[in-house]
Parts: C-alpha cells; sequence; structure tokens
C-alpha cells in the first residue's frame, strides 16, 4: 500500500467470488482503514474490521483469505496477520533457507463473525525475503 513513518504495508489474498467483487471490495475496506495499519501495526485489528463489515454484507456466502503484513524498516521487523490464508515464506539471504513463517492464523473473512487474528512478529535481517 505504501510507506509511512519507516512502515511498509503489503497485503496478499484470493476470493471464492468468480467475479472478484468480495475481494476487491474487501481490499477497498483494507485501503480506507491503511492508517490504522500504518500507525499502529495492527493487521489483526483490521481483519476483524473486515470479517465483521463482510459477514453483515454477504448473503451469497462468498469469503476472502488473506495475510497483511507490516513491514518497520527501522527495526527490520515484520508483523503479520493471516486470515484463512497460507503464511508468508521466508527466505534467509545468508544460506537460502525457506521456512513458512510461524502463524495462529485467523478465520476466513466473510462467513463467520467474531474471531481472533493474531498477530505474528519476525526479525529480519540483510539480504531475506518474503514470498
Amino acid at each position: 500500500m505504501g510507506a509511512e513513518g519507516g512502515r511498509v504495508v503489503a497485503i496478499t489474498g484470493t476470493s471464492c467470488s468468480p467475479d472478484n467483487r468480495v475481494w476487491r471490495d474487501a481490499f477497498v475496506r483494507l485501503q480506507e482503514r491503511g492508517r490504522v495499519v500504518f500507525s499502529a501495526a495492527i493487521a489483526g485489528a483490521v481483519f476483524a474490521t473486515l470479517n465483521r463489515g463482510l459477514c453483515r454484507q454477504n448473503d451469497a456466502g462468498m469469503y476472502v483469505t488473506a495475510v497483511c503484513g507490516v513491514l518497520d524498516l527501522d527495526t527490520r521487523t515484520l508483523s503479520f496477520s493471516a486470515a484463512g490464508h497460507e503464511a508468508p515464506v521466508l527466505v534467509r539471504g545468508a544460506d537460502g533457507r525457506c521456512a513458512s513463517l510461524e502463524t495462529e492464523g485467523g478465520r476466513i473473512l466473510g462467513l463467520l463473525e467474531g474471531g481472533a487474528y493474531p498477530v505474528s512478529t519476525v526479525s529480519l535481517a540483510p539480504g531475506d525475503a518474503l514470498v
């Protein structure tokens, strides 16, 4: 989404909607709440808000899976939350090792209200990459 105060926000996800309407609408809601993520690195709270909104406007039973990460460029830490989506994979620059980042994860967005979206944090070293 962009950088502010030394932070960069990235989000990726999938929608079960054939026309991607559900994902598009969820992404627009995330953009509208981007300032919250930038200022407090609380991706999980953003997912909880999105889930509530999607559940209330989802008569067709469509859903979204997503992962949202906030990278603090000053501290080289990544805070991320998953909503029914695969966790990011970390590729260590020092030796090329790959590992799926550990996260409790939260439920998919749009089907059931409530639930927690825990935020996990990992430290990054120079040369590390996320995929």
